[in-house]
């Protein structure tokens, strides 16, 4: 069996990051996902450095003749560490000093084939690493503009649904794709202002409510029964196609906009909507529950390969879980890291980033792009409600007014209570 570390001092699981034999490889991958909990960045490039230029060894490796060989071993595993980094996670060092140390670190090491090989990788994902996205985007271009109170033609739903359901997952892989992990820390998106602190995550969460506030908008902007049937019936079967393409962030949406109030209320249309679109409704409604924290959505995910855009409300929910629910020292003193927190917290961000690695093979049309952005009609939640009340009025309508609306904030707002 393998020894698993519950709690350490940061000074021990530095050790364990760089000595030979004692930790394996999966190790280094967990340790450099979550190590800005309890240490910093210089902190562990200082240790690397001397842990490289130290010549002292443990006394049985001293006593067996093997002090040359248990160096090189440590040289290797410490380029070794250096190229994961650089390879894998390189939104680690965006700054410039990190940069600079980091280089002199490089620079720093023996003449041979893997420094050389580590220059390289410098030079391709850190030295030509573009501004980070938090300080280069435009927001006013690529966050979702507010929503609208006019009504205008809705052409976007009038094209093919199997081509809608593609681009609006391209779409949504796009917005996924730029997340960095340094978001995904601290619950930044649920924190003031957001649009700086987690600019990508808050893209997202504002185009899975586009989604569902024009799905929503869709439905209600037609005055006819027959007509209003019809729409919800291209609604559901566009959930379906977008789970098909593995887009399941934008089927979650989708069906969170047939669970709002405003449209779960219209008893008329559910009614006159034939019973396969039902059974199908039924299906995305259970994959979709979050009863036992998305157990029916969590499994099914686990028989699907990537390309895959997750629906990202389960990661928030999970990371906000582990790291509010679990303490990050295991002694008053706070001297003892909990370990174990982040090796279980590792796993989530690992599993992000997997699906962040393998994208669909297509581009979206910029027309649907822009559609979903900027032009498409939004009608805000009071609105929706009070026009589906004129649609199909009730007498003593007692309908809870549950919002479905920031379903990604609302996801995970339950753990910090």
């Amino acid at each position: 069996l393998k020894p698993v570390v519950i709690g350490a001092s940061k000074e021990q699981l530095m050790e364990l990051f760089i000595e030979v034999g004692i930790a394996e490889n999966d190790f280094i991958t967990e340790f450099i996902l979550t190590f800005w909990y309890f240490t910093t960045i210089r902190e562990v490039l200082s240790a690397l450095r001397r842990a490289y230029k130290c010549k002292h060894v443990p006394k049985e490796v001293e006593e067996n003749n093997m002090k040359e060989r248990h160096n090189n071993m440590t040289k290797h595993r410490i380029y070794y560490i250096l190229y994961t980094w650089m390879k894998f996670y390189a939104e680690d060092f965006s700054d410039r000093s990190t940069k600079k140390r980091l280089l002199k670190l490089i620079q720093s090491m023996d003449l041979c084939e893997e420094r050389a090989c580590l220059l390289t990788l410098y030079d391709d994902n850190i030295g030509k690493q573009r501004k980070s996205l938090a300080q280069s985007m435009d927001t006013s271009a690529v966050l979702t503009p507010s929503l609208v109170l006019k009504e205008v033609p809705n052409t976007i739903f009038l094209c093919p649904l199997k081509i809608l359901a593609q681009h609006l997952c391209l779409i949504d892989q796009e917005t996924f794709f730029k997340i960095p992990r340094r978001e995904l820390r601290d619950q930044k998106w649920g924190k003031k202002d957001p649009t700086r602190s987690a600019p990508n995550i808050t893209q997202c969460i504002q185009l899975f409510n586009r989604v569902s506030y024009c799905c929503a908008t869709e439905i209600l902007s037609h005055e006819a029964l027959k007509d209003r049937t019809y729409c919800l019936k291209r609604i559901i079967s566009l959930a379906e196609k977008c789970l098909n393409h593995k887009g399941y962030n934008i089927v979650f949406a989708i069906v969170s906009s047939l669970n709002m109030c405003s449209i779960s209320r219209l008893k008329k249309t559910w009614k006159a909507l034939p019973q396969k679109y039902k059974e199908k409704f039924e299906y995305l409604d259970e994959i979709t529950s979050a009863q036992n924290n998305y157990a029916s959505y969590k499994k099914f995910l686990l028989t699907q390969i990537p390309p895959i855009v997750p629906y990202l409300g389960v990661f928030l929910r999970d990371l906000t879980f582990l790291e509010v629910g679990n303490p990050t020292y295991l002694d008053e003193e706070e001297t003892v890291v909990n370990y174990d927190k982040f090796r279980m917290m590792a796993v989530v961000f690992q599993e992000l980033i997997t699906y962040q690695q393998v994208p669909f093979a297509a581009q979206p049309l910029e027309p649907i792009r822009k559609a979903f952005l900027s032009t498409l009609p939004a009608l805000d939640e009071d609105t929706l409600y009070e026009k589906s009340v004129s649609l199909e009025p009730v007498v003593a309508d007692l309908t809870p007014r549950k919002s479905f609306i920031h379903v990604l904030k609302r996801s995970v707002s339950t753990a910090q209570t």
